[in-house]
């Protein structure tokens, strides 16, 4: 099925693969094209922008995601996780004269947030969506770390500086996508690999420098055999502790290595899969930096998962997850949420920690059965979401048009008058753009897609 974006107008496909799951969760067609969807799931996050800030309750000096200036109060994580507060003592009734996301925002506005989203770290205040971290600094998606700093995606690793996307390693600096390495520089997209420099998709190599697509080799400079005696004579020509050499050799080295063939992505162990970066995937479609996922598609960042589409981070695992921000940590069926951890049958909430069975929800904490954040009886909880649900169905959403599809698709909607922006049905799309708090250049949209294309 083909169908035109309303957003920036240009043609998308629908799969059968696509209808099966939309059936599945019971959701309408998307309004968006993929990329569209996923820039505006990202205007949701902010991943390395911080602020300092005073905590609401407490008033302890606090860093935080959330430039100054947002409507809710902003809680240390200490606070905003005790029992000094109760989200609950913000519930409204809902009322079906209005529109649910105005009513929405109403509650949004007031209900207390965390911080940041950070858990069980040691002298890592300055790093947002971190956990178990230990003498980090400035880190962003990074869990088990030590000693690392100015990274995002770094997991696993000891001493890792200027990473992006590394994995249980330790003395990398400025790599991308490696796994298992150990004490590597300016590399790319390597496995088990130790001692080297300006390395790509390389396995398995010890003191090479300079090499391309290489396997279980040693004392390589350029792809040239050297014995040891020789490579250690001749590493010593290159002088990469000065910044100069380091900077010509990077230039040289970018020219050398378009002289290799190279796969068409980045993955291994997988079954019908595309993308770029994914690994042990089954069935993955337009996915990136995807691992162990299933029945996926649309995904960006995700692990251990399996049927989800349009989620940006990050399972371990999630099953059945739909249109969300921060989803993960055993979740299921959370549809059009941002940051819901430990939580499933969540819909259209934010801040759902170790809850189930939420529904237009903020800052819950092992909550059941709410609505606004007010407390129903079970019975009376599925009936009026489905009332509301019904209601969303018939009430429209303004979307807006996208610069940016018009930009890459050289079309506009022709439904788009310079007053008037096209509409969806609320029930089926995820939160508008003038709900989330934070700008656009602050969020991942920003970084993904800057306004000046």
């Amino acid at each position: 099925m083909e169908k035109i974006c309303k957003r920036c107008g240009g043609k998308f496909e629908i799969f059968e693969r696509d209808l099966e799951f939309y059936k599945k969760i019971s959701v309408p067609l998307p309004a968006f094209c993929p990329l569209c969807r996923m820039q505006r799931r990202m205007r949701f996050r902010n991943e390395r922008h911080l602020y300092p800030a005073k905590c609401g309750l407490c008033g302890k000096f606090i860093i935080t995601s959330y430039a100054p200036g947002v409507s809710f109060p902003i809680y240390c994580n200490d606070c905003w996780y005790g029992d000094k507060w109760d989200p609950l003592k913000y519930g409204l009734e809902f009322d079906f004269d209005r529109p649910f996301f105005e009513q929405f925002k109403e509650l949004l506005d007031v209900v207390p947030h965390p911080a940041a989203t950070v858990h069980d770290n040691v002298n890592s205040e300055y790093t947002h969506c971190t956990s178990f971290l230990k003498n980090c600094y400035l880190l962003a998606g990074a869990n088990h770390d030590e000693d690392s700093y100015y990274g995002i995606f770094i997991n696993h690793c000891k001493d890792a500086c200027d990473c992006f996307m590394v994995d249980n390693s330790e003395l990398l600096y400025e790599c991308i996508e490696c796994d298992h390495c150990y004490n590597l520089n300016f590399s790319k997209n390597c496995r088990s690999c130790s001692d080297g420099s300006f390395l790509y998709n390389c396995r398995s190599c010890q003191k090479c420098f300079g090499c391309v697509n290489l396997l279980n080799k040693s004392f390589c400079i350029f792809n040239k055999q050297f014995s040891k005696d020789e490579y250690e004579k001749e590493i010593k020509k290159y002088e990469l502790n000065s910044p100069a050499k380091i900077a010509e050799m990077d230039k040289f080295f970018q020219k050398h290595l378009v002289k290799f063939p190279q796969k068409y992505m980045i993955g291994d162990y997988n079954e019908n899969a595309t993308g770029d970066f994914v690994m042990h995937c089954k069935n993955a479609f337009n996915c990136f930096d995807v691992t162990h996922c299933e029945d996926c598609s649309y995904c960006m960042w995700l692990h251990n998962a399996r049927d989800c589409y349009d989620i940006y981070a990050y399972g371990f695992s999630s099953e059945k997850c739909y249109e969300c921000v921060e989803t993960g940590n055993n979740s299921y069926e959370n549809l059009f949420c941002v940051t819901s951890m430990g939580s499933s049958d969540v819909m259209y909430s934010m801040l759902a920690m170790n809850s189930q069975h939420i529904f237009g929800c903020v800052s819950m904490k092992r909550n059941k059965y709410c609505i606004f954040n007010k407390q129903y009886d079970e019975e009376e909880f599925f009936k009026l979401r489905e009332r509301i649900v019904e209601h969303m169905k018939k009430t429209p959403t303004e979307l807006g048009v996208s610069t940016i599809g018009q930009a890459k698709t050289g079309a506009r909607l022709a439904s788009a008058k310079a007053d008037q922006a096209p509409t969806a049905s609320e029930y089926g799309e995820f939160f508008p753009e003038n709900l989330t708090p934070y700008s656009y250049e602050d969020s991942l949209a920003g970084d993904y897609f800057p306004k000046w294309i």
